[in-house]
């Protein structure tokens, strides 16, 4: 543009001198009459949006004017002064001048614009946003101004990569609720921070009654973790070397992956190389490691898809503990299949069953939970059963003697819950009191007193909401009513959360843990499930059971980027 004008400038005054030589004659000795300009217009900066006024004085003052901008006529522009329309950045650079005529057009100097950047302007600030987990906010701004660029900020920090005009959270947790959004908007004039939009985030609505989110850890022979999200789809990941990914393959990854040829599920277990899932249409279905026939299928091979478990009714509920598996079908009964070398089975033998068999004289199950040697049952009259070896106290029928079929432990009544770990037992009763017994060799009982077997029930400090389900774990975890996660026993690898390794005999707290709803104990490692869908993991890591790279975590932290109600 800056070479049209001058051109357009050159010939106009390449027009007046030729006009001026070849016209002397038709003015006479004296030459043409001109004006003289005696105000030449001045150069002028304006802020964007301002206007600017350029102004010249000529003399006869009665000459006629016109303003020309970068070289064209502005219609109606015949002052000594022109000022402009609002100025854009577009303007900057522009130039003015004026010509006066009386025999001949005479020019003025050209006077040139600069335009500078306004600083922005908000005209429509960021707006407060509700969402409910896992739900996304978007947080968008309009301003006015040039050369606009955004800084989005949560509180008064900066977000990384939040540089346009609008920004999208990440995927919500109850805990994001609170969080304030602005964003600060800058040009070469200056900058403006909005004010701050806040975010309310509220709790996803429950899933359906019959299934229950959860996060299950297994592992003795290899560590893996389950996840049963609020879709009845199962997902796991870690060690796949006996095939608990259920997807045909053994090859391990620390990646959640889903489980294909299920039905919708409601209910999982993990085993010590097994898995097991209660369809929500009372199917069993088993995959992973079968030594010892824990799949149920009529075999001791491994099985690397779901298999049905042929019953003969309906299940209610299923547990794995680490080499056999026990189902309760919905009329009270129950049966069991795999290794029954301790009778753990409870159908009076000690022969391991590829198939499942009854577990004799129970007619009114409800729970059940298992370890490695021994197998207990809730009724529904709030009664605890229990079978298999009991070296340790395990059983808890105050000897270490074993029994074949299902024996009521002394002492509990009421009982609401029933967990265990390898060897040993725990039930919580009304009024949300726990008692434990078994091996304590690493204070797995949680009564203070290390290195003291007990074979009877003994109480543990709390007032407890869940405990674990069962499995091949030195330690056990547990919620407290009121959602605090706490746990004892075995800390070799960080699995009871506390930031320590070290050994604990009573229960301690979890530290960083918040709204909880289920918590499972593996070989070494824990997991937890929060009311937004959030999992934690903490423990061993050596097979990518936390779903996190990297080693141990003695602390609980959150699983990137998996949702059980997504």
């Amino acid at each position: 543009m800056t070479h049209s004008i001058a051109m357009r400038r050159s010939l106009a005054w390449l027009w007046l001198v030729v006009a001026t030589v070849g016209l002397t004659g038709c003015f006479g000795d004296d030459g043409p009459n001109l004006a003289t300009f005696t105000q030449q217009p001045a150069n002028a900066t304006v802020a964007e949006g301002a206007t600017a006024t350029f102004t010249v004085a000529v003399a006869p003052a009665n000459a006629p004017l016109q303003w020309f901008r970068n070289g064209v006529p502005i219609a109606g522009a015949t002052g000594t002064s022109y000022t402009t329309p609002p100025a854009t950045a577009a303007d900057t650079g522009s130039t003015y001048y004026a010509t006066a005529t009386l025999d001949i057009p005479v020019g003025s100097n050209a006077a040139t614009l600069t335009v500078t950047p306004a600083p922005p302007r908000i005209t429509t600030a960021p707006a407060n946003a509700t969402v409910t987990a896992p739900a996304t906010a978007t947080f968008t701004v309009v301003a006015a101004g040039s050369g606009l660029s955004y800084q989005w900020q949560r509180g008064t920090t900066a977000i990384a990569g939040a540089t346009a005009a609008s920004y999208t959270t990440p995927a919500t947790t109850v805990a994001d609720s609170g969080a304030t959004f602005r964003v600060v908007v800058t040009n070469a004039g200056g900058s403006v921070t909005s004010p701050a939009a806040t975010l309310t985030v509220n709790a996803p609505a429950p899933p359906p009654a019959s299934i229950v989110p959860a996060v299950e850890a297994g592992g003795e022979f290899n560590s893996y973790t389950v996840a049963l999200k609020s879709n009845g789809t199962v997902w796991v990941w870690g060690s796949n070397g006996d095939g608990a990914f259920g997807n045909g393959t053994t090859t391990s990854g620390s990646t959640p992956v889903q489980v294909a040829g299920l039905p919708q599920v409601r209910q999982i277990a993990a085993g010590g190389g097994h898995v097991v899932a209660l369809g929500v249409d009372g199917s069993v279905w088993t995959w992973g490691r079968n030594a010892f026939g824990q799949i149920g299928d009529g075999t001791t091979t491994n099985r690397l898809t779901p298999f049905r478990v042929t019953l003969p009714g309906a299940a209610a509920a299923v547990t794995a503990g680490t080499v056999h598996t026990v189902a309760v079908l919905a009329d009270g009964r129950a049966y069991a299949w795999g290794s029954n070398a301790e009778s753990q089975l409870g159908d009076g033998t000690n022969v391991t069953r590829s198939s499942p068999v009854q577990v004799v004289g129970l007619t009114n199950a409800v729970d059940v939970a298992a370890g490695i040697f021994h197998t207990l049952a809730r009724t529904s009259t709030g009664q605890v059963l229990i079978w298999g070896a009991g070296p340790n106290g395990q059983l808890g029928l105050g000897a270490t003697t074993g029994t074949a079929t299902p024996t009521a432990v002394p002492g509990i009544s009421n009982a609401i819950a029933v967990g265990a770990s390898s060897q040993n037992s725990a039930v919580i009763v009304q009024g949300g009191q726990l008692y434990a017994w078994g091996l304590d060799n690493v204070g797995q009982v949680g009564d203070g007193t290390p290195n003291s077997n007990r074979n009877a029930p003994v109480l543990v400090t709390g007032t407890f909401a869940q405990i674990q389900r069962g499995n091949s774990a030195q330690h056990m975890v547990a919620r407290l009513q009121g959602d605090t996660v706490v746990a004892w026993g075995l800390n070799d690898r960080g699995q009871l959360g506390n930031g320590t390794t070290t050994n604990a005999s009573t229960p301690v707290v979890a530290t960083g843990l918040a709204n909880v709803t289920w918590v499972s104990a593996g070989a070494g490692h824990s997991a937890a499930a929060r009311t937004d869908g959030m999992i934690y993991v903490w423990g061993g890591n050596n097979q990518g059971q936390l779903g996190i790279a990297g080693g141990n975590l003695s602390t609980p932290t959150l699983l990137p980027g998996f949702n059980l109600l997504q």
